[in-house]
């Protein structure tokens, strides 16, 4: 049976980072299992033939009318630690039991692709929109609605290598830096097995960039989900500058969500901020409203900007449950009315990039059902978040633990960044009070913030989880953002 491979030209890197060496070991690995090795990309590779498709039907299309009869393995063009061993066996399995689609589950992107009987493809064609793009990440994305219709295989591997969060391929700096320093130190020969193994004995390994950070814009909040204190604290438009620009250059372009605890919209220069965002168009923006808001133009004008999303933690389905949970802190400010809200979230466009959000407590848990009702047109949009404990501090406020029973190194030690508006940098979202100051990144360089954090992540791997003892009471540590 012949059988092709195609390599998708997904990457999230600087432009300068070398991905050569990448595609070369992919290429050297799939020429043991492939007849042909086509790249859908306008660059060019050695030893691999260039296609270029503007929708997922135009390159179904192609599947269709090029590989009759054949089976395609669908991977990310730079995957140099693609386990040759488990996909032999993966192909194995697709062929001997006779799928249409076989897919990995439960394992990090770069080490193993998806492979998909090419006759099955028109059908899958005419399930999907004429102009629905091609995917980034998987192409079980297109047709995961309809996946039923099709022969499914699921390859299972024993390794709880998904659990760290990080990706084997260059789709950002941090993952990026992580398969380079792989590649280059240990060879791309390693199997998953050894893959996991490595990372047990070197976990300072995985943890390279940060690739999600939060920045208090202001410190005007709602009383209902937070210790006391907090002040009116709101960051000066040129530290925005300044601290986006430190983001720009140590993490290249992840998600940068403007909230903490306070409402974003209520900066007194929220203009100067706009215009400040517009100078970093590679940066996924994310607002997260408290829901005391006094306009909705900063809302509006913020949705102007094409990388730029909106979570509006409403809490309550009704006007008293609403009142009870948002008061505004400050006197100054005014009450939010639950109607004019809900009326003027309604209102915003476009209505994809707006997230309803319900933050589930035992005093509001019998309002739940009525919130998915009240906004279930926002379908896979509607949020609904366990609170806030602060370690233990609010356990009045949670429902319910989630927490795995085997605990492990924190995501967020590994991944995220809390600022706050006086450019602070804090060990985590949970340490409200600042007792574990990591530094300040306007005076002290966003690296050096990044390092000491490190010592807190590198403890927990040694199974200290109450060094520091914010961490003793924590229930965030599995929780993963981007």
């Amino acid at each position: 049976m012949k059988t092709a491979a195609v390599l998708f030209d997904n990457k999230n890197i600087p432009d300068s980072s070398p991905v050569d060496s990448f595609i070369k070991a992919t290429v050297d690995k799939l020429n043991k299992f492939t007849d042909d090795i086509y790249f859908l990309s306008d660059k060019t590779a050695d030893g691999v033939k260039n296609i270029k498709f503007g929708t997922a039907r135009e390159f179904f299309d192609f599947l269709t009318e090029k590989f009759a009869g054949a089976e395609v393995l669908l991977l990310n063009a730079y995957s140099p630690l693609l386990d040759v061993k488990s996909l032999a066996e993966m192909l194995d399995e697709h062929r001997r039991l006779v799928f249409d689609y076989t897919y990995p589950e439960n394992l990090p992107q770069g080490l193993l692709p998806e492979i998909l009987s090419a006759d099955v493809a028109k059908f899958i064609r005419e399930t999907i929109p004429a102009n629905a793009p091609l995917p980034r990440s998987n192409f079980r994305e297109l047709f995961e609605s309809d996946i039923s219709s099709y022969d499914t295989n699921i390859f299972i591997n024993p390794s709880k290598l998904i659990k760290y969060r990080v990706h084997f391929i260059p789709d950002n700096l941090n993952d990026y830096l992580i398969t380079r320093e792989i590649a280059e130190k240990h060879g791309t020969d390693m199997d998953i097995a050894a893959i996991e193994a490595l990372i047990s004995q070197n976990p300072g390994l995985i943890r390279k960039r940060p690739t999600y950070f939060e920045i208090e814009l202001t410190g005007e909040r709602e009383t209902g989900f937070f210790p006391e204190g907090g002040g009116d604290s709101e960051m000066k438009p040129a530290d925005l500058k300044s601290i986006l620009t430190s983001i720009a250059g140590f993490s290249h372009a992840p998600v940068v969500v403007f909230g903490l605890y306070g409402e974003p919209f209520l900066h007194s220069a929220f203009g100067e901020i706009l215009e400040i965002l517009r100078g970093f168009p590679d940066m996924r923006f994310l607002f997260e409203s408290r829901g005391i808001l006094t306009s909705f133009v900063p809302a509006a004008d913020a949705l102007k900007l094409p990388n730029t999303e909106i979570i509006f933690d409403i809490s309550a389905s009704d006007p008293a449950g609403f009142a009870a949970r948002k008061k505004p802190r400050s006197a100054l400010l005014p009450p939010s009315e639950y109607q004019t809200l809900t009326d003027k979230i309604r209102s915003l466009e476009p209505k994809g990039r707006v997230y309803p959000q319900f933050t589930r407590t035992p005093d509001n848990e019998k309002e739940l059902m009525r919130f998915y009702d009240t906004w279930k047109d926002y379908g896979d949009r509607i949020i609904v978040r366990k609170p806030d404990t602060f370690g233990g501090i609010l356990d009045s406020l949670r429902v319910v633990d989630l927490s795995p029973i085997e605990r492990h190194p924190c995501l967020h030690l590994k991944h995220d960044m809390f600022i706050r508006a006086d450019g602070a940098v804090q060990l985590c979202r949970e340490d409200y009070s600042r007792a574990n100051p990591m530094g300040n990144i306007l005076s002290g360089g966003i690296e050096a913030c990044w390092e000491k954090m490190n010592a807190a992540y590198l403890v927990q791997w040694k199974g200290d989880y109450a060094n520091p003892p914010l961490c003793a009471g924590c229930d965030e540590w599995w929780v993963f953002n981007f």
